[in-house]
């Protein structure tokens, strides 16, 4: 077939959706009152107009669109639209039946729940190890898991707030680690506790606080960091209520000498592997769609081995190695939405876990139900300095991927590895 001159590209918006990454556009059609200038009274009768369907600008997400000004114009407006688009059993519906359907779809499971467990115990596992903890810890840590995310599927969730949720949930960890303890004196408490409160931690609440800073939207930032916040608040009275218990019933208070690392479990290789299994792991319990569990898992493990390139070979401070770690988290999270076609987001939540100070909260708790007030504010600021460092890693690096096309031989090594599982990008 022939053409007087080259037919125009398929007009195309990307979905999120678990088979296919675009929609295809024929005609936009649009129902409106208040199309009129803003503070002006809105019209009575709605109107319906049309736009031809190659005036929509498809935007992947963390990316910025430029849109040519006409010549002749002096004045030009945009609109953004998100569109729900139902798919099986959402034809002619109703308002309500839409409304019914859609609370629906958001009451269905992420993921089922053997596999969440699955994930809340590896992941539980692979985080003692990359805090340190031994081969027995990390089985006592990984048993906790399975526990813990069966009181959150079936009691804590459908039963109670999210405040007594997380105090509950740490109160159950806290007393599994401290039994464990107490029949295996050889197991380390501290890094069993830490590893197995790990999937408690509000993850995509602190990233997107982060984000929403960074659009300079600090009401919303502001929120979502005050609602991790309160979920770290909230794990730290569980976890000192359960050691005051112990202290009261033994008659003194159970004692730590901080985080004690495992020769075995430190090797660079395992370290890389908990690493890549810990980030999958989280990507579960975030809901991530299976295709994008490996893109998440390379995004978390290509910042710790920067985060341990940093302190174990140039002598850094844990703090500066959490920023450069974190830049790369955010740098590989960008080419791999670019390249798979899905928000952002989804790679730097579950990739900066690794690096977010959940040790800080556990041992922050320990010392102050211990009475060693100093050590807890040291263990608190140091928390406190990381969590700096990550915002400021993220806000950095946004900025310069939406600015700037850099980095050009990094995102191909990124987008080799993510390629393999995901051929179809």
């Amino acid at each position: 077939m022939s053409f007087v001159f080259a037919p125009p590209q398929q007009a195309v918006v990307p979905v999120q959706d678990e088979t296919y990454s675009y929609f295809p556009i024929r005609r936009v059609f649009g129902i409106a009152r208040n199309y009129a200038e803003p503070g002006a009274a809105t019209k009575d009768t709605p109107f319906y107009f049309m736009k031809d369907c190659y005036t929509v600008v498809p935007v992947a997400d963390g990316e910025c669109a430029r849109i040519p000004m006409p010549p002749q114009s002096q004045v030009l407006k945009h609109e953004i639209e998100l569109v729900a688009c139902l798919g099986k059993g959402g034809r002619n519906l109703t308002l309500e039946q839409a409304s019914r359907r859609l609370q629906k779809i958001r009451q269905m499971p992420n993921h089922p729940a053997w596999e969440q467990i699955l994930a809340s115990a590896l992941g539980s596992g692979a985080f003692c190890a990359i805090f340190g903890g031994s081969l027995l810890d990390c089985a006592i840590s990984t048993l906790c898991g399975i526990i813990l995310w069966i009181y959150v599927l079936w009691v804590s969730a459908p039963y109670l707030s999210k405040v007594i949720g997380n105090i509950t949930g740490g109160m159950l960890v806290s007393l599994m680690c401290i039994i464990s303890h107490h029949l295996i004196p050889s197991a380390h408490l501290g890094n069993m506790v830490i590893g197995a409160i790990i999937p408690l931690i509000p993850g995509i609440s602190f990233t997107n606080g982060i984000r929403d800073l960074a659009a300079e939207d600090y009401l919303a930032g502001m929120t979502r960091l005050a609602d991790a916040l309160m979920v770290f608040f909230c794990m730290a009275i569980g976890v000192c209520t359960i050691f005051i218990i112990d202290s009261y019933i033994f008659g003194s208070m159970i004692q730590l000498h901080g985080m004690l690392t495992d020769p075995l479990t430190a090797n660079w290789l395992i370290q890389i592997e908990v690493a890549y299994l810990g980030t999958v792991s989280f990507a579960v319990l975030f809901g991530v769609p299976r295709r994008f569990y490996h893109g998440a898992g390379i995004c978390g493990t290509l910042g710790w081995i920067v985060y341990l390139v940093f302190t174990r070979l140039l002598g850094t401070s844990g703090i500066e190695a959490m920023f450069f770690a974190t830049m790369i988290v955010v740098l590989s999270s960008y080419q791999c939405a670019s390249t798979l076609h899905c928000p952002v987001i989804i790679f730097i939540v579950c990739g900066i876990f690794p690096l977010v100070p959940g040790a800080g909260v556990f041992w922050t708790s320990y010392y102050i139900v211990s009475d060693q007030l100093q050590a807890a504010l040291n263990s608190g600021f140091m928390a406190c300095k990381g969590t700096v460092a990550i915002v400021f890693g993220i806000i950095i690096m946004t900025e310069f991927s939406r600015r700037f096309k850099l980095f050009n031989v990094w995102n191909s090594f990124v987008k080799l590895l993510i390629k393999p599982l995901n051929p179809r990008y």
